[in-house]
C-alpha cells in the first residue's frame, strides 16, 4: 500500500518518528508514530528498506528537550480523546491566581505544543469563554458523555494572535523595535521568530528588528538570551522591563553566592 512513497518521503517519516519522543513528551503520539513507521518500513522492498535504515543512521533531528519525569499520560490521553471525539471533560487544575484547585467543565477545541509544554484550548464553563490551560497544571480529568460542537469561527491562529505565550496573550499588539549587533545579526535574520517581523540591515552589519507582539514578558526572556548584543529601541515600556530584569540580575551577583 506504500509502494508510491519515494525514498526521501520514507526517510523523513522514519527520522521524525524516531526523534519525536525525545522532545514531545506526554501526548501518546510518539509510540504510535514509531509503530506506524515500522509498519511502513516492513511493507517496502528489501533494498529500499535497508537503504532507508542505513540513511537514517546519518540523519538526526535535535528538538528542544523536555523532562520525561513530567510525563502524565492519563490526562493527555483523556484530553486527546475529548478533542478528537468532541466530548466535554471535567478538569481540576491549579490556579495560581486564586492559589487553589479549581474545577471547570471544558469543551476542548485544540491541543497545542509550545514553549516545551502542552496546552489545551477550549471553552471553560467557569470563565464562560475560551481559555488556555497548561496540561501540567491539571490534577484530575474526567471524560464526560456530553458532546459539543466546535464553533466554525474558532481558529487557533486568530485566537492566539501575535502572542509569544499561549497563556499570557493579550488582545492588543504592541510595535517593538530592537537593534541587534552584527555578532548575532545572522542568527536573528535567518529565523522567522514572528509572522509580523521586519528586518532592516544597518551600517556596520547591525540589524533592526521590528514586529508587533502581545506578550512583552515572553519577548523579554528572548531578548535577554542575546545578552549585550540586543538593545530595545522602542517601546519605552519594553525598554524599562528589560532594564528592570537586568538590574534584578545584577543585584543577585552583588553579594557572595548563597550556600545551602
Amino acid at each position: 500500500p506504500f509502494k508510491d512513497l519515494t525514498f526521501e518521503e520514507v526517510l523523513a517519516l522514519f527520522v521524525l518518528s524516531q526523534d519525536l519522543d525525545k522532545t514531545i513528551v506526554g501526548l501518546p503520539l510518539d509510540g504510535i508514530a514509531r509503530s506506524a513507521s515500522a509498519k511502513i518500513l516492513s511493507s517496502l522492498p528489501d533494498d529500499l528498506r535497508e537503504h532507508v535504515i542505513e540513511a537514517a543512521r546519518s540523519v538526526s533531528v535535535w528538538l528542544t528537550p523536555c523532562n520525561p519525569s513530567m510525563r502524565n499520560e492519563i490526562h493527555y490521553k483523556t484530553l486527546l480523546k475529548a478533542v478528537t471525539s468532541k466530548q466535554n471533560v471535567r478538569i481540576h487544575y491549579d490556579c495560581p491566581k486564586e492559589q487553589k484547585t479549581v474545577s471547570t467543565m471544558l469543551s476542548p477545541y485544540h491541543m497545542l505544543y509550545s514553549n516545551r509544554e502542552w496546552f489545551v484550548i477550549g471553552r471553560s464553563s467557569v470563565d464562560r469563554g475560551i481559555k488556555v490551560f497548561p496540561v501540567l497544571k491539571i490534577k484530575k480529568s474526567e471524560l464526560l458523555d456530553e458532546t459539543f460542537k466546535k464553533p466554525s469561527r474558532f481558529k487557533l491562529e486568530r485566537y492566539l494572535g501575535k502572542s509569544w505565550d499561549p497563556v499570557r496573550h493579550s488582545p492588543r499588539a504592541v510595535s517593538v523595535k530592537i537593534r541587534f549587533q552584527s555578532y548575532v545579526a545572522q542568527t536573528v535574520s535567518h529565523i522567522n521568530w514572528d509572522q509580523s517581523q521586519e528586518i532592516r540591515t544597518l551600517k556596520g552589519g547591525d540589524i533592526e528588528f521590528r514586529a508587533r507582539v502581545e506578550n512583552l514578558d515572553q519577548l523579554t526572556d528572548w531578548l535577554l538570551s542575546f545578552g549585550n548584543q540586543a538593545e530595545v529601541i522602542s517601546p519605552p515600556s519594553l525598554r524599562k522591563l528589560v532594564k528592570t530584569r537586568i538590574a534584578e540580575m545584577a543585584q543577585i551577583y552583588t553579594s557572595p553566592a548563597r550556600r545551602n
